[in-house]
Parts: structure tokens; C-alpha cells; sequence
């Protein structure tokens, strides 16, 4: 059942002013009951369900039919009967103190001095409001926005990204161009493994370090410095399983191995060399 609001004017209504205070209270039990259209069904044991499931000893239909009364005689709520026998009621004025976004279908029979041909949208199955297909704007802003240029609804690279970043992109929404590193981070591993003789693939697990670093600033040609100067590294010539993009660009390592000295490469011997004694 969809939330419904009460405006502070209801303390100065003359019209909820006419009803006693028994009556009044009705009113504002049976607030949310109406559908988009500000229609319900009337019907007292009905009602009487709905609105006080824990006073049922203590209200009767009879209650809430002489509230009914009131609530009409003070020209706040209209009823009539519909084909099916049963009560139906409608708010007066809904329209102006309930904001609608988009009218579902009705849950009552159209009360009969209307007939306005509105256009109205199916109800979930969960009874929640459906977002309307008319996504046309008639209050159209004639201010130009200056950030539009450099807004994107996906960065460039991204159809070609993992799916993990793909998702991250998505919950986002919008983003500046800028903040897509992916072809770099794929041009940044495509180099370490043409230079150290790796096969590492451009998954999410490669990218992912690389890409966070190329995002808070990093260029790419500090990160192939990176891995040049781990290459001529004597650690890792020996050890080189840790010449991976975890290790290479975790945060915790990349300014430092940024700030070392270049070593001179060491070049291992061709095969078939034999030292000469």
C-alpha cells in the first residue's frame, strides 16, 4: 500500500473542521487506502479490516457507515455504488494534496460522473509504482550546462572491459572520460608481458592494479619505468613469479619501485654460449 502525505493545512481545513472528532479520526485511518485516482473501496466491514484490524470489538460497521456520512456531508469524500453492489468512495480533492507521478490502473470502478480518458500505467505485482515509458521533459531548462561536454554514459574502452568493472561502471551512472584506464592498463600488461615473457591475460584480476594506479595519476610510461627497473632487479631475476601486475603495481609498492634507481639489465647468456676458459 503506497505511502500518503498530510499537508499542514489539514489544522485550517474548514472542511475537516465540520466533522467531529470520531470522524476526523476516520479520515486519517483511511488515508491510505485510495488508490492513484484518490478511489476505495467503501464497503464498512470492509473498511472495518483494513483500518482497525485491532479494535474490531470496539468498532462496528455501523461506525464506520455513520462516518462515512459525515466525511460526505462535509464534501470530502463522494461515494457511490458500483455495478458489483459494493461502496466505493473518492477524496474530492486528491488530486491537489497527493503528488502522483504516474496514475496506475484503478483498483475501483470509474466513479460515474468521470470520464476523462486519462492515460494510466499497469500496477507491479508487488503493488509498488511502475517508472512511466514517457520520459519526455515539458519544463525543458534553456541554461547549457558546461559540465556536458565532458560527461560520458560509458567511457570509451568500457564495452571492452571486464565484467567486473563493467558493473562497477554501471551502479555509477554517469562518469567523466577521464576515469576509464583500461586501454592503458591493457597496453601497460601487453608490455610486461612482451618484455619478461609473460602470457598474462586482460582480466580483471591483471587489470585491476595497473588501472588503479594509471586512475590516481600514474602514466603509462612511469608504469613500464616500473618494470623496467624490476626487470634489471637481481630479486627478481631470481625469483621472477613476483614479476606480476599485483605485485608490480600494488600501492604499496609502485612509488617506491617509481623512485628507485635503474639498474643495469642483466642480461642472461645466449643458449649454446659456452665460457670461454
Amino acid at each position: 500500500m503506497p505511502n500518503r502525505i498530510i499537508k499542514e493545512s489539514v489544522w485550517t481545513s474548514p472542511n475537516l473542521n465540520r466533522l467531529t472528532l470520531e470522524a476526523e479520526f476516520y479520515f486519517y485511518r483511511i488515508l491510505p487506502l485510495p488508490d492513484d485516482h484518490g478511489c476505495f473501496e467503501a464497503t464498512p466491514l470492509v473498511v472495518l479490516g483494513k483500518c482497525f484490524p485491532l479494535r474490531l470489538g470496539e468498532i462496528t460497521p455501523e461506525h464506520i457507515d455513520k462516518w462515512n456520512k459525515e466525511l460526505e456531508g462535509a464534501q470530502i469524500v463522494r461515494f457511490w455504488h458500483g455495478e458489483d453492489g459494493r461502496l466505493y468512495g473518492k477524496f474530492l480533492s486528491w488530486e491537489a494534496h497527493q503528488r502522483i507521478r504516474s496514475k496506475h490502473m484503478r483498483r475501483t470502478p470509474m466513479p460515474p460522473w468521470e470520464d476523462n480518458g486519462e492515460r494510466l500505467l499497469p500496477l507491479g505485482d508487488d503493488c509498488q509504482q511502475m517508472s512511466s515509458d514517457d520520459r519526455l521533459n515539458p519544463n525543458h531548462n534553456p541554461n547549457h550546462n558546461p559540465n556536458h561536454n565532458h560527461i560520458i554514459s560509458a567511457p570509451d574502452g568500457c564495452t571492452n572491459c571486464p565484467e567486473e568493472f563493467r558493473k562497477r561502471c554501471r551502479k555509477k551512472g554517469e562518469y567523466p572520460i577521464w576515469e576509464c584506464k583500461t586501454p592503458e592498463a591493457k597496453e601497460v600488461v601487453s608490455y610486461l608481458n612482451e618484455v619478461a615473457g609473460k602470457s598474462f591475460k586482460h582480466s580483471f584480476t591483471s587489470l585491476e592494479h595497473p588501472r588503479a594506479r594509471l586512475r590516481e595519476g600514474a602514466t603509462v610510461a612511469e608504469c613500464k619505468t616500473v618494470i623496467d627497473t624490476k626487470l634489471a632487479d637481481e630479486f627478481f631475476v631470481d625469483n621472477p613469479k613476483f614479476l606480476d601486475p599485483k605485485t608490480l603495481f600494488r600501492p604499496s609498492n609502485f612509488e617506491r619501485y617509481l623512485n628507485e634507481k635503474p639498474k643495469k639489465p642483466i642480461r642472461q647468456p645466449a643458449k649454446g654460449y659456452k665460457e670461454l676458459k
